[in-house]
């Protein structure tokens, strides 16, 4: 018997800083759309960048979303294993990753693996045409979906994320 490879599920976070990176917004779409989305009311906001500030901050929706770490992690574990199937944490950043798994901690969702992806739809100058072409297509369709919905949300970028994944496997 195989076992089933894991669905792709699109994470993006923001976060205070580089320097101390405490979750201020998590963002998670499914390949066929379904979305999570929350904000961090316990973050240290001394601790925002002043891009964090001048960027993301006013793109936070804040009232029922806004809620303590605690709740999102338990939101969040409630969300994914109410979805059908195995998943595994798709995000561009690294960082992103770790606060997934910072917010998780040891009450991990069974149906998501304990090991994201990383992958980016950036340009590439190299390889196969096919896979420049490829790129190329993800490149343009998290573009375009950043001329809908500004970057620097959690969940608009998990969406732009979804987007570039879907084009640039259309090929």
């Amino acid at each position: 018997m195989t076992e089933e490879k894991p669905h792709p599920l699109f994470v993006d976070t923001e976060f205070t800083s580089f320097g101390r990176m405490e979750l201020v917004s998590i963002g998670a779409v499914t390949l066929d759309g379904r979305e999570f989305y929350a904000e961090a009311s316990d973050h240290d906001a001394a601790d925002r960048s002043d891009f964090v500030q001048a960027t993301v901050v006013p793109l936070l929706r804040g009232g029922a979303w806004s809620m303590p770490r605690e709740v999102i992690a338990e939101r969040l574990r409630a969300w994914v294993d109410g979805l059908d199937g195995h998943w595994r944490v798709v995000c561009d950043y690294s960082g992103d990753w770790a606060l997934v798994a910072a917010l998780l901690g040891a009450r991990w969702p069974e149906r998501l693996a304990r090991s994201q992806f990383t992958w980016t739809y950036g340009l590439a100058t190299s390889g196969p045409p096919s896979l420049q072409a490829a790129k190329r297509r993800a490149w343009q369709a998290a573009q375009d979906h950043f001329a809908i919905e500004p970057q620097h949300h959690a969940l608009h970028d998990a969406r732009a994320m979804r987007a570039a994944w879907v084009a640039e496997n259309a090929g």
